[in-house]
Formats: C-alpha cells, sequence, structure tokens
C-alpha cells in the first residue's frame, strides 16, 4: 500500500514537473510561449531573437534549470537589451497564465537616451580639447594618412574603420562592459598626450527632460607626462644607433605619447629594412616623468643600411609594396 502511495505521488511529480518544462520550453527555443506587452520601440519578435541568441537566458531556460531562474533571465536580459539600446530606467514584469501556458511580459520603456555632449574637468597641461576629439572621432584613421598607413595598421590588427568612442546622437549603452570601454578610451586618449599615469574619473550625466547623456570625465590628477630620458637599443648590427634614431626623429628629452610611438613604427616598416621590431617604455627610477624607450628590430639580412639607396631590386620590391598596400583604397582586390 505504501509503495503504491509513493508510486502515485512520483507520478503525478513528474507529470506535473513535465507539464512545467514544457511551459517553457517554447520560450526558450523560438519564444512561442513568451508574449511582451508595453513595448514600442522594437517588436516582440526582434526581443525574443535578442533573448535567443543570448547564452545567459538560454542557460536559465534549459529544461533542466530552475523555472524561477527561467522568469528571473526574461526580466534581466530583457532590461539589460533596453539599457544596451538607451533606455536607462525600462522595466519588466512577468505576469504567468497558467491555463494557456503562457509568459507575459510586461515592458515600461521609459526615456530613450541618446549621447550627448563631453565635459572635461580638472585639465591643466592636458588638453581638453584633445580629449574630446580622440573620444568622438576615430583615433586609428588618419585624416591624410601616408602611403599605406591605414593599411600597414590593418594588417596590424588596429580597426582603423573603428567608430568612435563617443558618438553624439546614438543611444547611450547603460551598461557596465560600455562604461569600461569608455574608461580604456580614455586611458589611451591620455597616452596620447604623453599622461602615462594620470588619474581620471567617469560619469554619465543623463538629463531626463533632453533625453541626452552627457559624459563628465574629471581629471583627478594629471601626473607628470612622459619625456625620453634614455634608448635602450637591441638588434641594429648593420644600422648604428645614431642613424636609427634620426631616421626615427627621436631624441633625448622628446616628449613621448602613444601616438609618437605609432609613428615611429610605420617609419621602420616604411623603410623596407627590418621584419620585425617591438617599442616598450620603461619608467626611469628616481627621474618622474622621465622612461627609457626601448626599440628592438630584426634587419633584413643583405639590406643597404639607412642612409643608402635600396638598389634597383629593393626599389622594385618596396614599389610592388606600395602598389599592393594601396589595393584597398582603390577599391580593388588581390587575388593569389
Amino acid at each position: 500500500l505504501v509503495l503504491g502511495v509513493l508510486s502515485g505521488l512520483c507520478a503525478v511529480a513528474i507529470g506535473s514537473a513535465d507539464a512545467e518544462i514544457a511551459r517553457y520550453q517554447g520560450g526558450a527555443g523560438g519564444g512561442d510561449l513568451l508574449d511582451f506587452q508595453g513595448v514600442e520601440t522594437f517588436s516582440p519578435d526582434a526581443i525574443r531573437r535578442g533573448l535567443t541568441g543570448d547564452i545567459e537566458f538560454l542557460q536559465a531556460a534549459h529544461p533542466s534549470a530552475p523555472y524561477a531562474g527561467y522568469l528571473d533571465a526574461i526580466v534581466a536580459r530583457t532590461e539589460r537589451g533596453y539599457r544596451f539600446a538607451g533606455f536607462r530606467d525600462a522595466r519588466v514584469e512577468i505576469e504567468e497564465d497558467e491555463a494557456a501556458g503562457r509568459v507575459l511580459a510586461k515592458v515600461a520603456e521609459g526615456v530613450r537616451y541618446l549621447q550627448g555632449g563631453v565635459v572635461v574637468e580638472g585639465a591643466g597641461a592636458v588638453s581638453a580639447e584633445g580629449l574630446v576629439e580622440f573620444l568622438t572621432e576615430n583615433p586609428n584613421m588618419r585624416s591624410d594618412p601616408p602611403p599605406g598607413w591605414n593599411e600597414y595598421w590593418r594588417g596590424r590588427g588596429v580597426d582603423t574603420d573603428a567608430k568612435a568612442a563617443w558618438k553624439t546622437g546614438e543611444p547611450m549603452q547603460f551598461h557596465d562592459p560600455n562604461y569600461n570601454s569608455l574608461y580604456s578610451s580614455v586611458r589611451a586618449a591620455l597616452r596620447a598626450q604623453g599622461f602615462y599615469s594620470a588619474k581620471v574619473g567617469l560619469e554619465v550625466v543623463a538629463d531626463r527632460e533632453a533625453a541626452r547623456a552627457e559624459l563628465r570625465i574629471t581629471i583627478k590628477d594629471e601626473g607628470v607626462p612622459a619625456v625620453i630620458g634614455g634608448f635602450e637599443l637591441a638588434g641594429n648590427t648593420d644600422n648604428d644607433d645614431a642613424a636609427l634614431l634620426s631616421h626615427l626623429g627621436l631624441e633625448v628629452g622628446q616628449a613621448v605619447n602613444s601616438l609618437l610611438l605609432r609613428d615611429a613604427e610605420y617609419r621602420l616598416w616604411r623603410s623596407g629594412r627590418f621584419y620585425g621590431f617591438a617599442f616598450a617604455t620603461q619608467p626611469i627610477e628616481g627621474e618622474p616623468g622621465k622612461v627609457r624607450l626601448g626599440i628592438e628590430v630584426a634587419e633584413i639580412p643583405g639590406v643597404p643600411p639607412l642612409g643608402e639607396p635600396l638598389g634597383r631590386i629593393g626599389s622594385a620590391l618596396m614599389n610592388c609594396r606600395e602598389w599592393i598596400s594601396a589595393a584597398g583604397e582603390r577599391g580593388e582586390v588581390l587575388l593569389v
């Protein structure tokens, strides 16, 4: 008798669990059992596609996961999607229709904030205008690039077609990864001016009435701008130190920044004398602001040193490289 009762209870429990799984498996797969109310900016189908393409939602929607966790994931991941699209205050509430086996997500979108201005506070030696320009334009693209510049950096993994870090007029992305990205961009903007040790704070200030989000950068401590205090060269056997530094336009006492190092790297590549090179800066102990610039090169054997003609074959190869490098700018595709 006891065994019979236990078997009956187990059968009821298993049947109930199967029904519960069936209720939300459809929502996890194609969103067939998930409805939305109050959406205006995006269609319900678009939100379903976003959810079913989200790994965290899919994990929560797995049949072996708790049902309550699935409902929480609908709220959390939908709200996150809205914040990513500029809706900082979006809220989602869940309502279950057990009879129909469906879930209704009620969405209150709120105001959609667009990125507005950039304000820099506390700047002294740092150029506030330079910071704003770096953040609101593509820092990897030069308006007047020398031959092969963009192609070279693309080959080095730099996205020369990247969008600006702060895109005025586009939706503000209210989520932590974006704030981390903005902070990294501000640090890069400071390094471009030679301020490697500056301490900054960031705040996104949302104006509800204007539906704008302002980026406020507070420079707490600029630190000392970096200058070259010395060099450490390696690998240059055919090219002496003086010739190498002269070709790069580098000297002791010169302000050093990321743009200067990028230009020096490009000059080495364009010279046609090296097949490898690396730069590194190291603070000089006891001398604030001064760094030792390390330059390591790998010379191409048999090629004339800097300052001497490459010769007919070398010049022909360089011309060929220039022609291939500029193929993208000409709208051409090289097939090999």
